[in-house]
C-alpha cells in the first residue's frame, strides 16, 4: 500500500470540506443576504436547496462517467467545477443571479464528490482500512 494514499484522502477531504462550505455558506445569514440582494429569504435558501435538486438527476450519469473515465478524472472534474463555481460566486457576490449560478456549479461538483469515498477507499486502501478511509472521506 502506498503511503501516498493518506495525501489522496486528505486532499479529497479538503475538496469535500470546501464544497460543503459552498453549500451552507448563506444559511446563517439569510436575512442579511436577502436584504443585500433584494430577494426573499426563500431565494437565499434556494442557494443551498439547489444542491439537493442537482444530485437527484445527475448522480447515476456521473457515477457511470466515473466508472468509464476513472476516479482521477471524476475528482479533477469535481474540483474544477467547485473552483469555477466558487470563483463565480466570489466575483458576482453583489448580484444574486451570479451567486446562484456559482452555487449551481458547486452543486454539480458535489455530485462528483459525494459518492467518492467508497471508490477512494477501495482503490487506495487495504481491506482493513477501508471503513476508516470511507468515514474520513465522508
Amino acid at each position: 500500500l502506498s503511503p501516498k494514499r493518506w495525501y489522496i484522502l486528505a486532499a479529497f477531504s479538503c475538496l469535500t470540506f470546501s464544497n460543503a462550505w459552498m453549500w451552507i455558506t448563506w444559511s446563517p445569514i439569510v436575512e442579511l443576504c436577502a436584504d443585500k440582494w433584494n430577494v426573499s429569504n426563500g431565494d437565499v435558501d434556494a442557494l443551498s436547496s439547489v444542491y439537493m435538486y442537482g444530485y437527484i438527476p445527475f448522480a447515476i450519469p456521473v457515477l457511470c462517467a466515473v466508472n468509464h473515465y476513472g476516479l482521477k478524472w471524476g475528482l479533477y472534474f469535481g474540483a474544477i467545477l467547485n473552483f469555477v463555481g466558487s470563483f463565480v460566486r466570489c466575483i458576482g457576490i453583489h448580484n444574486y443571479t451570479w451567486v446562484y449560478v456559482g452555487s449551481l456549479l458547486c452543486s454539480f461538483a458535489q455530485v462528483f464528490t459525494l459518492s467518492m469515498p467508497p471508490f477512494i477507499a477501495g482503490e487506495w486502501f487495504g481491506e482493513h482500512e477501508r471503513a476508516m478511509a470511507t468515514s474520513i472521506g465522508v
